[in-house]
């Protein structure tokens, strides 16, 4: 009777160690699945931000050309004057054939 005795105390010690783990992996779960969560609310508050930059740089990068582009014209202006004064000749553009109509022949070109 004292094995059986012995059996039935270590079942029960061993029945509420489960149920103690069991209990911390339970709390443990609920940390992370709330850890979890909010890790997600700020990854999406980063998505959105980080398109909300995007769109930002990608307004500030057109200004900035448009700008580049209002002084290199400037420049090119000022400075092609003052150089094309000193001698600098420029290049003539060349005219290009004139088109054919529709209705005109070789035959028509030659008379």
């Amino acid at each position: 009777m004292n094995d059986i005795l012995h059996a039935n105390i270590f079942f029960f010690i061993t029945s509420v160690a489960v149920l103690v783990v069991t209990l911390m992996l339970v709390v443990v779960l609920w940390y992370i699945i709330a850890i979890l969560r909010e890790v997600r609310r700020v990854a999406q508050k980063v998505r959105t931000a980080s398109e909300t930059i995007e769109s930002d740089i990608a307004y500030v990068r057109g200004e900035a050309k448009g700008y580049a582009e209002k002084i290199t014209g400037f420049l090119g202006a000022a400075l092609g004057g003052f150089f094309a004064g000193a001698g600098a000749t420029k290049q003539k553009r060349r005219s290009s054939p004139r088109k054919r109509r529709k209705n005109e022949t070789k035959s028509e070109e030659s008379v």
